[in-house]
């Protein structure tokens, strides 16, 4: 394993792959074939990892986040369902492995930041929820949203108190 430090960035305004500078570069690098558009940078048991999807650490493992915001058709009568699968990294075989769900898990998704914790640590009734703390999905309206793994319903989180009242911006 490399002990080097790395620097990974997208400079957007090219609109060229994002790029790396390990230490002792002189120039950046391109990373070929990968969108410009990065979604999340995440440094997991020493090693970078850059996707355009979401990455969240839970209970020891790396595990990611596709959004399909395209499944959401406003005209449709399904309108306020969503698509959101789940992937974990098996490190040995370096792929990502299909989640049937989260369990006990709560993940937090934003554009910013996103992490993962336990329903019971919470002190919520239940996990295999995506709490979206932004606004990702383009056709939906609200800003902070609660996606049911189980039925993929999204609703909007201020419906759910036993979860909205764990953020005092939403009280």
């Amino acid at each position: 394993m490399e002990k080097n430090p790395i620097i990974v960035g997208s400079l957007n305004c090219t609109g060229e792959e994002p790029v790396v500078l390990k230490c002792g570069d002189e120039n950046w690098k391109l990373i070929p074939g990968m969108s410009a558009y990065l979604g999340d940078i995440r440094v997991f048991k020493g090693q970078p990892y850059v996707v355009d999807k979401f990455l969240v650490e839970s209970d020891g493992d790396l595990l990611l986040a596709d959004v399909y915001d395209h499944e959401i058709d406003e005209d449709a009568d399904d309108y306020d369902r969503a698509r959101i699968n789940v992937f974990k990294l098996n490190e040995k075989e370096k792929k990502w492995v299909k989640l049937a769900n989260l369990g006990d898990r709560v993940f937090f998704l934003g554009l910013l930041c996103s992490f993962s914790a336990s329903a019971s640590d919470l002190c919520v009734p239940k996990g295999n929820l995506v709490i979206i703390m932004d606004n990702i999905f383009t056709r939906v309206q609200y800003k902070s949203s609660f996606l049911d793994l189980d039925d993929g319903q999204l609703l909007p989180l201020s419906n759910y108190p036993e979860y909205s009242e764990l953020f005092c911006h939403l009280r």
